[in-house]
């Protein structure tokens, strides 16, 4: 009788590995079809950037799905940063340049600044975002 207990409590712990073996896998898959387009990373960091100076940068935006993407709308959180890209559509599986100019003196920028660059899209989520963060010198 012992041992008939401890071989169906294995099988139950066997069973229960499974199902949340399977449970993982499958949050796993919908996180990364949840993001369609993005950035490598979310924060870019500019480090020192003197006041006088400009700081530019070129970024890519990715597209991981099958479909084409078209990028309605490129916005910066501020008339110091400004962005453009030079194609609206990211083709499946490819990626675009994204070009960012931060002019500190637009905005009497000193210390440590966080700036925002937001590209608007037809995806779901409709919105990417790219933090600037980094420090301004005199």
């Amino acid at each position: 009788m012992y041992i008939k207990i401890s071989v169906i409590k294995s099988a139950n712990f066997f069973a229960l590995a499974i199902i949340l073996s399977l449970s993982f896998n499958n949050c796993r898959e919908k996180t990364d079809k949840k993001n369609l387009y993005g950035f490598k990373v979310d924060t870019l960091y500019i480090n020192k950037v003197n006041q006088l100076d400009t700081f530019r940068t070129e970024v890519y935006c990715y597209n991981y799905s099958d479909l084409p993407i078209k990028v309605v709308n490129v916005a910066s959180s501020c008339g110091c940063t400004k962005s453009k890209i030079l194609d609206s559509v990211i083709k499946p599986m490819d990626s675009i340049p994204l070009f960012i100019e931060y002019i500190p003196l637009q905005s009497n920028d000193t210390g440590k600044i966080i700036r925002y660059v937001t590209l608007r899209t037809n995806s779901n989520p409709a919105f990417a975002n790219l933090i600037l963060t980094g420090e301004v010198t005199k």
